[in-house]
């Protein structure tokens, strides 16, 4: 299937990309980009250089159709990206130590985030560790799954330099994924009779309980509970 290029967009010397691709109208691709195969890339997206896109990837802003009780209108989500993320377990050198240890966030760059592993690092009292940044743009179904080695060796490093009380050697290792929206926060809105929810960009899982009771009353016909969180904080609805 051959590629779908919009007239209108740019790419950068030393793009690439494989058959099946569909670049929209207005699209900005920088240098040194590899797309994989039937990639989307929607109207007005812009990419960086030396972005690697993982087959059947969409970028960009997705159209949803939303009604209402009194019309039905055309409105759009926020441009999502999706990326394959690692995370790391790390035993205690005290292992009959039981106390509990804190949440933490290491304000670098990037950022690493720690907090308890629980029952996924095989070990009791395990500390799970993971970088708060993007990484390789992917999709549910086009990921690799293979653990970055770079990433494990940077948590390795830091372990070794920040958490005297933890063993340097990863117990064990997982990809797992984010969705990225462009100003890091929640979409938390109603449009029309549809509740729209993407508590993402690495922040959703220590907030899940309120997610929950903020989902659950919008539902039932509650207000917002912040106006950042809604679809019109960028003039999408």
């Amino acid at each position: 299937m051959s590629p779908a290029i919009h007239p209108s967009a740019r790419l950068g010397a030393g793009t690439t990309y494989g058959e099946g691709c569909v670049i929209g109208a207005g699209v900005a691709i920088g240098s040194g980009c590899v797309l994989g195969h039937h990639v989307v890339i929607h109207p007005d997206t812009v990419i960086g250089n030396d972005v690697r896109i993982d087959d059947q990837a969409a970028l960009g802003k997705l159209p949803m159709r939303a009604a209402n009780s009194a019309t039905t209108r055309e409105q759009t989500l926020p441009p999502l990206t999706v990326t394959q993320q690692q995370v790391f377990h790390f035993a205690r050198r005290e292992r009959d130590d039981g106390s509990l240890w804190p949440i933490a966030l290491h304000d670098d760059v990037p950022a690493i985030y720690a907090l308890p592993g629980g029952r996924d690092g095989g070990l009791p009292g395990n500390m799970k560790l993971g970088e708060h940044d993007p990484g390789r743009i992917s999709t549910a179904d086009g990921r690799d799954g293979v653990v970055d080695p770079g990433a494990r060796q940077r948590m390795i490093d830091h372990v070794r330099d920040w958490w005297p009380g933890l063993e340097p050697s990863p117990t064990a290792e997982f990809s797992c994924l984010y969705t990225w929206t462009e100003d890091r926060d929640f979409v938390i809105d109603r449009a029309g009779p549809l509740v729209v929810l993407s508590p993402c960009s690495g922040h959703g899982a220590k907030f899940a309980p309120l997610i929950g009771e903020w989902a659950a009353d919008i539902v039932e016909g509650g207000c917002l509970p912040y106006p950042h969180f809604s679809l019109a904080r960028r003039g999408l609805a």
